[in-house]
């Protein structure tokens, strides 16, 4: 590419997203949870203390089983149950060093950042471009904020 003086060049959050693929720097894991009796459902994703890595998250798919409001938080201590390292897009690449956790609890977790209200069995997506960016120690979460529903959430991230 030519680049003439006072010229400036732009990159597009979806090709730093593609170079990040590429680099085998980018992450997807989504957790799928039932649900309970008189308890909020959550899915993070957490950046370990300790990583030595920063998390960059692009995007947050999720769902739920009745008409209700999905909340996205700032939550930075990790949830109790651990469903896995992120899986590389890059085909064959090595895992990521951020994990999706989930947790059911009677009050939701964490700080609101976003709120929305979604219909039924609709993916609703959080994030145009990106979301947050998570130090080690750091993490974010989805939940709904009605008691006694199924929550599906995947998290789309990208480690540097």
């Amino acid at each position: 590419m030519r680049q003439n003086l006072g010229t400036a060049l732009t990159v597009t959050a979806t090709d730093k997203w593609l170079s990040y693929i590429q680099a085998g720097q980018a992450f997807v894991l989504g957790a799928r949870m039932a649900a309970g009796a008189g308890v909020i459902n959550h899915v993070q994703l957490f950046n370990p203390v300790g990583s030595g890595k920063t998390v960059l998250a692009r995007r947050v798919i999720v769902s739920c089983s009745v008409v209700d409001g999905l909340d996205l938080n700032i939550h930075n201590a990790a949830l109790a149950t651990d469903a896995g390292a992120g899986i590389n897009m890059l085909s064959g690449g090595a895992a990521g060093v951020a994990h999706i956790r989930t947790q059911q609890n009677a009050a939701e977790l964490g700080t609101v950042v976003s709120p929305v209200s979604n219909p039924a069995l609709t993916p609703f997506v959080h994030g145009g471009d990106w979301l947050f960016q998570l130090a080690p120690g750091q993490g974010a979460l989805v939940c709904h904020f009605t008691v006694n529903e199924n929550l599906n959430g995947t998290w789309f991230w990208a480690e540097f």
